[in-house]
């Protein structure tokens, strides 16, 4: 089962485009803000058979796939016997990590968990409502019971994942916390900030059959009430299969999206600041994209040549390159405003604002990730990967040309149940009945009006005579069985 993406052959690194030429272009708008559009066509079905295997072989299907996938697991290493992490294997991992990188871990989630907890002071309250006299109705919270976080590991660690969902679910009251991730050798950090932000078990399972075992169970796993955290095309592909089967996820998503806006008459240094930006993302994966938009013709020129620069230096080279030339661009418009109307109908996962008036244009830009940079300042230098690292949400967003559809990322407020209850509270219980009924009339729903017509009846109300036949029949079960 191979799961890779089809490469398209695009030579030029980062084409230059005028905005009213683009528009005109429909196989470079199609490729440039539909990106990624239909990537789930090609693996759903992969999707589809790894389930079925992993829901009637159950563990042994997970390894043997897992086996499949990879030339450097063995049935010695990887196998039913270690697929869950021991407490010692979880003891060895901050062994591993050492005091310094544990400062560094505790360092983030603290700051996740400071920001999660200022949030959740507003969601745990409970709020309730008289609605008319009489009528109470109570809007409560209460956490999901456990939490499947997958964290990729295919291509780099990502202990920032494990550590920003874990702890968010934490901050939220949610006691069973279990984290998967691929069979991998640079699992340390990945085990201990997930560990330290509350996380109880670990589970080393990748792709589609990690899904799969979070929705359907195992022998050793028990099915998870919710699953959150980015990955590969066939990761997100299981997401989509588990909310077929009433699991709730978060988002689904694509891969990684980077934006800058950069004003003319920017210095040199904020143009460098704004490249790596787009390095930023693109180092993630070949298929991620990087969009730069300026009304400037030299600062687009400019920043095509830095970019080249920088990714000769580059440790990923080759993955950001392809991902340079897939579905990435440079676009000029003819002014500031423009520029913020063609970042909102791309609506990237992150954006950077590099402009004279940052805060003006942060709300039309359609992200949910935004860092402002402001000119007339000379402050340039909240960077997406500083933004990353010492923000707290910006690990889990929704992606693609659906991403700007999506509410945002997966904050503690996700993890909640949000339930209203309602009660009547008042000896006249017939109170604000006439409305019911009348909305009931109106949408033609009978039995919804004679449910407020019995309460009537159950009140010794009097009705009306067409009405006649209800009170009959409530007086004659009430003769039956009193």
């Amino acid at each position: 089962m191979k799961n890779k993406i089809k490469k398209e052959k695009i030579k030029e690194i980062m084409p230059i485009f005028r905005w009213a030429e683009l528009q005109k272009n429909a196989k470079e708008m199609e490729r440039i803000f539909n990106r990624n559009k239909n990537a789930m066509d090609n693996f759903l079905p992969i999707a589809r058979e790894i389930f079925e295997k992993v829901k009637i072989g159950g563990n042994q299907a997970i390894v043997e796939l897992a086996l499949s996938y990879s030339k450097k697991l063995t049935p010695k290493t990887y196998n039913v016997k270690n697929l869950r992490l021991s407490k010692k294997e979880i003891e060895k991992a901050y062994e591993k990590v050492g005091d310094a990188g544990l400062k560094t871990i505790g360092e983030y989630i603290r700051g996740v968990k400071m920001i999660g907890d200022a949030l959740m002071e507003k969601e745990k309250k409970d709020v309730i409502i008289e609605r008319s006299p009489g009528f109470i109705a109570s809007y409560k919270t209460t956490p999901r019971k456990s939490v499947g976080v997958y964290c990729p590991a295919g291509q780099v660690p990502l202990p920032i994942v494990s550590g920003m969902l874990s702890q968010s679910a934490s901050c939220a009251g949610v006691k069973r916390i279990a984290v998967f991730f691929p069979p991998t050798e640079l699992d340390a950090e990945i085990i201990v900030a997930g560990k330290e932000a509350g996380a109880t078990e670990f589970y080393r399972i990748g792709g589609a059959q990690a899904i799969a075992a979070m929705t359907y169970g195992t022998e050793t796993i028990e099915p998870l009430e919710m699953i959150v955290g980015p990955g590969s095309n066939i990761t997100q592909a299981g997401k989509i299969i588990a909310r077929e089967n009433g699991i709730f996820t978060d988002a689904i998503g694509g891969p990684s999206e980077q934006v800058v806006l950069v004003e003319n008459g920017a210095s040199l240094e904020a143009i460098i600041m704004a490249a790596r930006d787009i390095l930023t993302e693109c180092e993630q994966g070949e298929t991620s994209t990087g969009i730069v938009i300026t009304n400037s013709q030299k600062i687009a020129e400019q920043i095509k040549d830095i970019l080249i620069q920088f990714t000769e230096i580059e440790e990923r080279k080759e993955v950001i390159n392809e991902a340079l030339r897939r579905a990435s661009a440079i676009i000029i418009a003819k002014s500031p405003q423009e520029m913020a109307e063609i970042a909102g109908k791309y609506g990237g996962e992150h954006i950077g604002l590099y402009m004279r008036n940052p805060e003006q244009y942060a709300l039309q830009v359609n992200s949910t990730s935004i860092s402002l940079n402001d000119l007339k300042k000379n402050m340039f230098f909240m960077s997406t990967a500083r933004a990353n690292y010492g923000g707290t949400y910006h690990a889990t967003l929704p992606t693609g040309p659906n991403g700007r559809l999506q509410p945002g990322g997966t904050t503690p407020k996700m993890f909640l149940r949000e339930i209203e209850i309602m009660k009547i509270a008042n000896e006249k219980a017939t109170v604000g009945l006439g409305v019911c009924e009348a909305l009931a009339k109106c949408e033609l729903l009978p039995s919804h009006r004679n449910a407020m017509l019995t309460t009537r009846i159950l009140c010794d109300e009097t009705i009306e005579k067409e009405n006649s036949a209800l009170a009959d029949i409530i007086k004659k079960i009430k003769t039956k069985y009193e």
